[in-house]
């Protein structure tokens, strides 16, 4: 999103001076319908430019919202879905800014590009619904979470209450540079994620969990090296990101889907490389892979997602058809006396 100073260089100067539209427009019209488009329009990711839906951008913000939008791209229009049960009278929201963001990125976005202060509950909540996605771990009772004060710049832990002096927003600020510019390599996405957590970010904390994802799509291309402790170690990061998206995003999302597939690819390769199958083990895969399609339908046919749904429906197919075939063999299956 553009700066304040960019807008004025690169749109407001622009048109007034280099298109010669001074005499037209007043620098305030230009900023004031650059505020409209900042505060009104979606971005359409098929493209990269961004499209003006009036009537969506009535929905209100919520960091943890109950719909979410999609964009066709053969006739621009954008749908809005529930994304979990919406009771009767309940305000329909949506996020306007990626809710695996903490709360200090949160609110920087929404003040900066929205203009206002989010006092959504998870805004309210220290623990951000209990995801200590912004939080770092006590130094002083090393089993509590140190967050940051509603108001004010004070981080105290919620377990024993001790204050601390150590500027924890200027070291979420510098490893989450690090992480904008950090190689998407697994040995450097490894280290870095060391170095977070060897600065006392919890295990939940956004930038680690922003590493992890990084990490599950670095290693999907390299198969072949999925050992035994690697493929623990991902499912690890897979689980540690599903806890945090199912209080964030919760329901039919985009975000549980594509992760939850990851995790159960995980499991498929598992299942094929025992000699024999676990019937549990199948029924749970094929009840997975069934969440990702309802989380993923719906959704653009040129999008990665609705590659990932795909991939997934064949998937299911598979396995619906192998556990099929066991569930048959065992009830055929001559009892021994």
């Amino acid at each position: 999103m553009y700066t304040r100073k960019a807008y004025q260089k690169n749109i407001v100067e622009y048109l007034r001076l280099s298109q010669g539209l001074g005499e037209r427009f007043s620098s305030e019209e230009i900023n004031h319908i650059i505020g409209i488009l900042d505060v009104n329009a979606f971005d359409l990711s098929f493209n990269g430019s961004r499209g003006l839906y009036p009537l969506t951008a009535l929905m209100s913000h919520s960091c943890i919202s109950n719909t979410k939008y999609i964009i066709r791209k053969k006739d621009y229009v954008a749908e809005c879905r529930a994304t979990v049960r919406i009771l009767p009278g309940e305000e329909l929201t949506d996020h306007y800014i990626s809710p695996l963001l903490g709360t200090e990125s949160r609110q920087a976005c929404l003040r900066d590009g929205w203009y206002f202060d989010c006092e959504c509950s998870r805004c309210l909540d220290p623990t951000e619904a209990n995801t200590q996605m912004s939080s770092f771990h006590c130094n002083s009772c090393d089993i509590g979470y140190v967050t940051k004060s509603l108001r004010g710049e004070e981080w105290a832990c919620l377990n024993c209450g001790t204050s601390s002096n150590i500027p924890y927003s200027k070291i979420s600020e510098e490893l989450a540079g690090k992480v904008e510019n950090t190689l998407r390599n697994i040995p450097d996405l490894e280290n870095l994620l060391e170095e977070c957590l060897s600065m006392r970010l919890s295990s939940s904390h956004y930038l680690v969990l922003t590493l992890k994802r990084y990490l599950i799509y670095a290693y999907k291309s390299h198969t072949l090296i999925l050992n035994q402790e690697i493929m623990e170690r991902i499912k690890g990061y897979c689980q540690s990101l599903l806890d945090v998206v199912d209080m964030v995003t919760p329901g039919l999302t985009k975000e549980r889907g594509l992760t939850l597939y990851e995790l159960v690819r995980l499991h498929i390769i598992e299942l094929e490389r025992q000699s024999t199958p676990e019937m549990k083990g199948l029924e749970s895969v094929v009840k997975s892979l069934q969440v990702v399609v309802n989380c993923l339908d719906h959704e653009d046919e040129e999008t990665f997602q609705a590659e990932i749904r795909r991939e997934a429906k064949i998937k299911l197919s598979q396995m619906t058809e192998i556990l099929t075939l066991f569930k048959l063999m065992a009830s055929t299956k001559t009892p021994t006396s």
